[in-house]
């Protein structure tokens, strides 16, 4: 009788809690996920997503439903109701829950036990409140069978609230939840998580001998976890540069199904020692088999939503989302066998390579270390809005990536679609759309063979030359590629019905629209830059006054000509107001001796579009004393009729002295972004940007007293080198006395830093010497981040090394590299007399 009083009264217990405040978390929720946001996300850490909005292309078939058709009508759900019962009018339509496509069928009773009427809850509620309660009434579902997440094996059932875990958004709840693990592990039972957000300290365990890698959880073999769709695994703001919240360390049978994985890449605290790292993951795999992942979401962390690694087996992830990650959406680095569908990896970005997913093993010399990665399938999913590539695939000697299917996806509005890079065979890519890419659709580098691309529907940006949507590079010695590509649609955005999920990122602003301005903004007085000195008391002359009309349609190469010419010799500035000025590449712009060329913030210099092989945009041919500042110089390797040639040049800088180029943007040049040949003598550049260039982002080819200070060298891609900064003379040139120091190197396909005498020159008189390389930071370049060749009596010093690292070659002698931070990489020195010490190499 006792009993029965105490059963009765936990009863009345639970009815006052559920009426009392819903999940506990709902005014907080935000609206769900835009699939198609803006180029920058929000930086603003956005708070436990909403209930799972995966806009999945094509759902899967419905899991076999455990239930009959869930009845709209009734289903109270906690039976013999006491006296005061509103609670059937609820019941057919559970507010929290519009859930994914491809989550299996929840048990007919409604998933967090909705209150009847959730009356005063204020959106956000007064400091009086304590934390808010987690819903402690939701009920434990049955045990279910996902799409590729099988039936547990046993009705064993842990819930982590018997645990001691509070899911109130403030406690660790990281032991409560490992002792579920802990006590299913090897069961073939379940850990079941309710409502709730529940933090989780991702650094409290050394996980598996993995070098200096942190996690929170500890998955266990025979163990499926079960998350509401209304729990998040929040991770705790931390400064490691490794972390995860879930990772499966030589585990099988191990799953997940359902919930939420929120990262704090928005609270990241940066370490003392200033070295950020790119690892911190939502969930981590090294050595699972027979895996699977459902209807999971992974946002905001460090580094990548999901990392496969460590020789897994049989992996599956379906359903899953991957938004908002710094690094990757998703890395797939040491596998065989791996399935990826009905997805959606999108508005990654931060640091590279900033892929939806990244596939990527380490070829590393000794076999040990060396990932190897096979048996990939990619259907039906969605790829939108990554600052890299849509799906990307590289590696290096001896590295292999084989057998890969990409098959029924929709790449959308990412910078390039398809990126397969070196030594990647036997991949077939069929059946996908590609839309609105801001470089290149479909990416085959050198050494990317057996590929199949067929019946895909590609579609470029307005103006783009249909002829480069799909590009296959040739090999450098000319052997076959053995590439079929056949049966694909190439079309304008014009000519493409869209499906509504691709209307968004398609009408997109493209990223340097024509800006005619009605009424331009006065002369500025003239000021100093960081490198610029202040103009002599010389006239200033506005473009305008020559006739300018900066709005992106007319040719104003003559206009500004004529403003250049008047403030030669005098000391003076010319002034570009804010607009997109006309310039015709094949007459270009000259500068002149002793004035100053000065553009707002907001005035592009364009080149028209057209089909010169060799042409420049600005142009220094002997000139002393002159300066470029500010403003965007725009190349047209994205509106060029025709493919001949690889010199389209945005800024050239040919026997002059005495040249300053400072807070300068160069984009998308059909060549090099900018060029210093010709003997030219004390040149710098100060905070310039070069960034999407075809062949090179700085080439130096002939000069003496070149200094490079601060600004950015990005994403070279297209021809070869495709180095950040080149340093390379042409026959019988020499090249002296470089520094480059504080700038950011990252990104391009080929070297970050090449400096030295190529083969084909070196039988000449050609010289390079006194390069001074300190103080600058390398993010992941595809080959080293430091090449030198043919090179003596030059430095490299107190730089920070991503991925890549330093090579000198066999051909240097008398170099000096000390000082230098290189993470997952090496020096390799294989010259003479240079002098390696005091470096700092660290792999994890």
């Amino acid at each position: 009788m006792r009993a029965k009083r105490l059963a009765m009264l936990a009863l009345a217990v639970s009815l006052a809690a559920c009426g009392g405040g819903g999940d506990g978390q709902s005014d907080n929720r935000p609206p769900a996920p835009n699939p198609a946001p803006g180029p920058q996300p929000d930086p603003t850490p956005s708070q436990p997503p909403a209930p799972a909005p995966v806009p999945a292309p094509r759902p899967p078939a419905p899991a076999p439903a455990p239930a009959p058709a869930p009845a709209p009508a009734p289903a109270p759900a906690p039976a013999p109701a006491p006296a005061p019962a509103p609670a059937p009018a609820p019941a057919p339509a559970p507010a929290p829950a519009p859930a994914p496509a491809p989550q299996p069928p929840s048990p007919p009773a409604p998933s967090p036990v909705p209150p009847p009427a959730p009356a005063p809850a204020p959106p956000s509620p007064p400091p009086a409140p304590a934390p808010t309660p987690a819903p402690a009434a939701e009920p434990v579902p049955p045990p279910t069978a996902g799409v590729c997440v099988p039936m547990p094996a046993s009705a064993l059932t842990v819930n982590v609230k018997d645990k001691g875990a509070k899911g109130n958004g403030q406690a660790d709840d990281t032991a409560a939840i490992q002792a579920a693990l802990d006590e299913a592990a090897g069961s073939g039972g379940r850990v079941w998580i309710p409502a709730g957000t529940y933090m989780i300290d991702a650094t409290v365990n050394a996980c598996g001998g993995w070098g200096q890698e942190r996690c929170g959880l500890q998955m266990r073999s025979g163990v499926t976890v079960h998350m509401s769709q209304q729990a998040v695994l929040k991770a705790m703001p931390n400064g490691s540069r490794h972390y995860n919240i879930f990772h499966f360390n030589d585990v099988e049978n191990a799953h997940v199904l359902g919930g939420h994985l929120q990262g704090e890449r928005y609270a990241h605290r940066i370490p003392a020692d200033g070295q950020l790292g790119e690892w911190g993951s939502g969930l981590v795999m090294r050595g699972a088999r027979h895996t699977a992942i459902e209807n999971v979401t992974a946002r905001e962390f460090w580094g990548d939503g999901f990392y496969v690694g460590g020789a897994s087996q049989n992996v599956k992830f379906c359903a899953v989302v991957a938004d908002k990650n710094r690094r990757q959406g998703m890395s797939i680095v040491d596998v065989d066998t791996i399935v990826v569908q009905d997805s959606v990896f999108k508005n990654t970005h931060g640091t590279p390579p900033q892929d939806g997913i990244d596939i990527e093993p380490w070829g590393h010399a000794q076999e040990a270390l060396r990932e190897h990665v096979k048996n990939v399938t990619i259907r039906r999913s969605q790829f939108i809005n990554n600052a890299g590539r849509g799906i990307g695939m590289v590696t290096t000697y001896p590295g292999q990536i084989e057998n890969v299917a990409l098959e029924g996806n929709t790449i959308i509005d990412n910078s390039i679609g398809l990126g397969l890079g070196n030594r990647s065979w036997k991949t077939r890519i069929t059946g996908n759309r590609i839309i609105n890419s801001q470089y290149l659709n479909i990416s085959l580098e050198p050494l990317a063979t057996f590929i199949t691309i067929t019946d895909n529907a590609i579609t470029g940006r307005p103006g783009a030359s249909l002829d480069r949507l799909i590009v296959d590079e040739p090999n450098a010695d000319g052997s076959p590629k053995h590439n079929t590509i056949a049966n694909n649609r190439l079309n304008t955005l014009a000519a493409v019905p869209l499906l509504p999920t691709d209307a968004a990122p398609v009408v997109a602003p493209a990223p340097i629209p024509p800006a005619p301005v009605a009424n331009p903004s006065p002369t500025p007085a003239p000021t100093a830059g960081q490198c610029a000195p202040m103009p002599a008391a010389g006239q200033a002359i506005n473009v305008r006054d020559k006739g300018a009309k900066g709005d992106g349609r007319s040719d104003d190469t003559a206009a500004i000509q004529a403003a250049i010419d008047q403030a030669a010799g005098t000391n003076g500035m010319v002034w570009v107001p804010e607009g997109t000025y006309l310039i015709d590449p094949a007459k270009r712009l000259f500068m002149r001796s002793h004035m100053t060329l000065r553009l707002s913030d907001q005035a592009v210099l364009k080149a028209k579009p057209g089909s010169a092989g060799f042409y420049d945009i600005v142009r220094f041919q002997q000139v002393d004393n002159a300066r470029l500042v500010g403003g965007t110089v725009l190349g047209d390797r994205h509106t060029r009729q025709g493919a001949e040639g690889a010199w389209g040049t945005g800024v050239m800088v040919a026997a002059s002295s005495r040249i300053v180029i400072e807070q300068v943007k160069v984009q998308d040049a059909w060549g090099d972004g900018l060029a210093v040949t010709q003997a030219s003598r004390d040149v710098q550049l100060c905070n310039v940007v070069a960034e999407g260039n075809r062949r090179r982002g700085l080439a130096i080819a002939s000069a003496q007293d070149v200094l490079v200070q601060g600004g950015r060298y990005h994403s070279t891609h297209g021809v070869a080198p495709m180095t950040g900064i080149d340093i390379r003379p042409g026959k019988d040139e020499t090249i002296h006395n470089v520094r480059i120091t504080q700038a950011h190197v990252a990104g391009n396909r080929g070297y970050g830093i090449y400096a030295g005498v190529p083969y084909e020159v070196s039988a000449s008189s050609a010289r390079v010497s006194g390069v001074q390389i300190e103080g600058n930071t390398f993010e992941p370049n595809y080959l080293r981040s430091v090449t030198l060749e043919r090179i003596s009596g030059s430095s490299i010093r107190n730089n920070r090394l991503w991925h890549t690292g330093l090579w000198l070659t066999d051909t240097t002698s008398g170099n000096t590299v000390t000082g230098n931070y290189i993470h997952s990489h090496t020096i390799l020195d294989q010259g003479t007399a240079n002098t390696v010490s005091g470096n700092t190499l660290f792999t994890p």
